[in-house]
């Protein structure tokens, strides 16, 4: 598209009246060079993409310029295998909702199936590779990929007896595929200062070592719990490892910081995904439902009448109760298994009162999609989509915490997908403690996340000093905070009876709140750019801070002037005010006089008499 809207501008370039035709040729000649380069360009890639081996390079160097970079249709496809896995993780959680499982497996097999999304994240923000070779490469991460996704299971004792080893395996498979792609940086990247591929290569290889080591001490536990802990003591391993190692910039290659947000911000909204589709599939027809064979064993032990009709078919019959009211107290769906077809017969009279749910099923889906919607707006809003404000560009430790915090954001759209999926299906029930408390802590840990990540991009010192708007910004986000402590009111909930739909109007409430006070904050310009004003101050001196030491050591452990900063005179007088009492012109003001030159021989003599290096001189101008 861009070639042929090139050569049609070519072709139909106006001769404007005063433009000479030496400058049209000139126009035409440069448009036809960037054709002739994208044809280059596009040629190269098509032979790159079909050799069997082509030698990886960086993506960037230092300083360079960052162009548009899209996601490649692998990518895409990974996003899809994503998807799968949020929705076996909200499944398992929601099957296990009664017990503390259901909330170490969402830390421990969310985290784990995120690291692996991340993993080609960390590797694309980075390097550039196209050939046959490397598209194995990908083949092979997102199936086992997608083997670790299938091999989640809701049931604690299907998942301990049999996937539970082999959701372990295919982790370390796919974190084996990433060790060969950061393995391959490490031998053949570039190695200069520019940005040393085979140094950052080395470090992502060590990393996934460590990881690979803690995850490999699940495959000898026994039980969901110790498999779960392990998992999480990897996880926090990769955390701790980006914060902690400070790496220099001459040991590692710079990353693509728009296509990060851009791919995060992706993550986001596939996730948020999950969420839709319990809201939307929750929402069932009142005369054909979906029994699971555990559920239609449970209606049986309760007393209802079930007549087989053939094979997986079944009729529940209506004891005194129409069909919506038995619906709503024993027919639930589930989303994966060997389903039973169950038809509920049509009640001879009429609905009882307990059957006018209407209203309230319609407030509960306005509710849930309202908190789905302002999490969206929160996420992007809160979040610049621009580089040079962002925390990756502006602090490595802000922005290894700010990539890290998307866990958590994660893990608390999971649980509200979850806590959604059980909630609309009790709307006119009073809800029990389990869904009201992860409907809380899920709110709670994205509201909290997503101010965490606000104040991370100008930095703390910042958002908290700068003086212009200062108690309007700072009143505003500790009312945003303030909003997650209501929701610990939940626990007890049991003894309010509240309904379903009411929680989610409440949830959905809240989350509106939220969102209004940070488009109050947003409103003002002028504080707004004040605050990135003295972000740029801050970062600046922070910069200039280790130059402005006068003294630092040696190799040898002893203490020596630093050349580039002003002579410490033992008498307590400047070196201007030496120079001027041997007979010399004062300096300009603001002038510092220059250290003379060690070594002796070989320097440039200032208008002071002293010798100054080259360096000294380049540094000074």
């Amino acid at each position: 598209c861009k070639v042929g809207a090139l050569m049609l501008k070519r072709q139909t370039l106006p001769s404007l009246p005063g433009r000479s035709r030496k400058r049209e040729r000139e126009l035409r000649d440069e448009e036809l060079a960037r054709t002739e380069a994208l044809n280059a360009e596009d040629a190269e890639g098509t032979r790159n993409r079909h050799r069997f081996y082509n030698k990886p390079a960086r993506l960037l160097t230092w300083a360079a310029k960052q162009d548009r970079r899209h996601a490649q249709p692998h990518d895409l496809f990974v996003d899809l295998i994503q998807v799968a896995a949020v929705f076996q993780t909200g499944h398992f959680v929601s099957a296990n909702l009664t017990t503390p499982l259901g909330a170490l497996g969402l830390c421990a097999l969310g985290v784990t199936t995120l690291t692996l999304w991340m993993d080609l994240l960390e590797y694309r923000t980075r390097f550039d590779s196209e050939s046959m070779y490397h598209s194995v490469l990908d083949f092979l991460h997102a199936l086992c990929f997608a083997a670790a996704a299938h091999n989640i299971m809701p049931e604690r004792d299907l998942f301990e007896r049999r996937h539970m080893q082999a959701f372990v395996v295919f982790v370390l498979t796919a974190r084996a595929v990433a060790i060969a792609r950061a393995l391959e940086m490490a031998l053949v990247g570039e190695a200069d200062e520019k940005g040393n591929a085979r140094a950052s290569g080395r470090d992502i290889t060590a990393r996934l070592l460590a990881e690979c080591a803690i995850i490999s001490m699940a495959l000898f536990s026994d039980t969901v719990e110790g498999t779960c802990y392990t998992l999480l003591a990897a996880a926090l391993l990769h955390v701790l490892w980006g914060i902690v190692i400070r790496v220099p910039e001459s040991r590692r290659v710079p990353v693509h910081v728009e296509f990060t947000l851009h791919r995060l911000g992706e993550l986001i909204m596939l996730t948020l995904g999950e969420s839709v589709l319990s809201l939307v599939l929750a929402i069932s027809r009142p005369d054909a439902v979906m029994l699971h064979p555990t559920e239609a064993t449970r209606l049986a032990e309760e007393g209802l009448d079930l007549a087989h009709e053939g094979h997986g078919t079944m009729t529940v019959g209506v004891p005194a109760q129409c069909g919506e009211c038995l619906l709503l107290d024993h027919v639930r769906s589930f989303a994966r298994g060997d389903y039973l077809s169950a038809t509920v017969p049509p009640a001879d009279e009429g609905a009882c009162d307990e059957c006018d749910l209407a209203p309230r099923r319609d407030l509960a889906f306005v509710g849930a999609f309202l908190l789905i919607s302002n999490v969206v707006f929160l996420y992007h809003h809160a979040n610049p989509q621009h580089r040079y404000k962002h925390a990756v560009r502006r602090s490595q430790t802000r922005g290894v915490v700010w990539t890290s915090s998307h866990s958590l954001l994660v893990l608390g759209i999971i649980g509200l997908a979850a806590s959604i999926k059980e909630l609309f299906r009790l709307s006119t029930r009073a809800v029990p403690r389990n869904p009201a408390l992860l409907l809380a802590d899920a709110l709670g840990t994205v509201l909290v996340t997503i101010n965490v990540q606000v104040v991370l991009h100008p930095g703390a010192k910042a958002y908290l000093e700068a003086d212009k708007g200062r108690v309007r910004r700072l009143g505003l986000c500790v009312a945003r905070l303030a909003l997650a402590l209501p929701l610990g009111a939940t626990r007890w909930v049991a003894k309010w009876d509240i309904q379903g739909y009411a929680l989610l109007l409440a949830a959905g409430l809240v989350s509106a709140i939220s969102t209004t006070l940070l488009v109050f904050e947003k409103m003002d310009g002028d504080a707004d750019a004040a605050l990135w004003e003295y972000s740029d101050a801050v970062r600046r001196a922070s910069k200039a801070a280790p130059q402005a030491s006068n003294l630092h050591k040696d190799g040898s452990g002893h203490r020596r002037n630093n050349p580039f900063a002003p002579r410490q005179v033992p008498s307590g007088e400047s070196d201007t005010q030496q120079l001027v009492d041997k007979g010399a012109a004062p300096p300009p003001e603001g002038c510092i006089p220059c250290l003379p030159l060690r070594n002796g021989a070989g320097g440039k003599k200032d208008k002071f008499g002293q010798s100054m290096s080259d360096l000294q001189l380049s540094r000074l101008g």
